[in-house]
């Protein structure tokens, strides 16, 4: 990549997701009375991204898993060129999501566990139906693409529900079907099982698994609490603890790094985070 062009050549593009040196910090402003009298500077509170270096194979599934503080949703937030690093680099397809973000979002699709977005006195329908325009879906192409999400996520029965009558859990699939709707080659996934049933749970991850990486070849950067979730449909694992990857390898290299062939997730988590 050169000075936050796009992709140069077919190497690139084996990796879609690629991050470097990645670092962000949050601060905190003095009250307003005493930073115009004193002119106090800004307080450091955390370290959200400190150096990472992360990169996901084209096709590839990687389970980002942490605490909470540890920095996965700042992470998804910068690729996703919500917010800006303070330094380092990451692009998305080979468009760095500083220099080229309007190049980058067009090759994204976001899901996060927050359903802030929605517009509560539309209907779910509706709601599907400005996000497809946002993406200049034909009305052909929406309505059929609103057609198979709905039946992916089982949300038929609540289209044409005015979206604030509706539960938690499905918010949640309609922030599904939603990131979905413009088939971006890059998911980036924020805990996208958040409040639902086990069942519907084990529905989104089999379609994630089976459906998005197998079959369509799509490449997922995935953050969650569940360490089961991530054990059963990544290909490899990421650890992040205050900011730091810890660790990144498959389920089995992870395990020769902690020096357990027989640990499970939760054993190489612990190892990692306690190192």
């Amino acid at each position: 990549m050169r000075n936050g062009q796009g992709p140069i050549g077919k190497e690139l593009m084996e990796y879609p997701i690629q991050i470097s040196h990645l670092n962000k910090n949050f601060y905190s402003k003095p009250p307003w009375c005493l930073s115009a009298i004193f002119s106090l500077p800004l307080k450091k509170i955390i370290t959200a991204c400190d150096g990472i270096n992360l990169t996901i194979r084209q096709g590839k599934l990687l389970g980002l898993v942490g605490p909470n503080g540890s920095g996965k949703t700042t992470l998804i937030r910068i690729l996703a060129t919500i917010i800006l690093p303070d330094s380092g680099s990451a692009s998305i397809n080979g468009f760095d999501v500083v220099k080229k973000g309007l190049e980058a979002r067009r090759h994204i699709g976001l899901v996060t566990g927050e359903n802030k977005n929605f517009y509560i006195r539309l209907t779910g329908r509706q709601n599907l139906e400005f996000y497809a325009a946002l993406y200049n879906l034909s009305k052909a192409q929406m309505k059929e693409k609103i057609k198979y999400l709905a039946n992916v996520f089982e949300l038929s029965e609540y289209l044409d529900n005015m979206f604030q009558e509706n539960s938690q859990g499905v918010r949640q699939r309609f922030a599904l079907a939603r990131g979905l709707l413009n088939d971006a080659p890059v998911l980036l996934l924020d805990e996208p099982t958040k409040n639902l049933d086990p069942q519907m749970a084990q529905r989104v991850r089999t379609f994630i698994r089976e459906e998005l990486v197998k079959k369509r070849n799509k490449t997922v950067l995935m953050a969650s609490h569940f360490l089961e979730e991530v054990s059963d449909i990544s290909d490899e694992i990421a650890i992040l603890d205050r900011g730091r990857l810890k660790a990144q390898g498959t389920l089995e290299s992870l395990r020769r790094q902690a020096g357990d062939p027989s640990a499970d997730l939760k054993e190489i988590y612990d190892f990692f985070i306690a190192t």
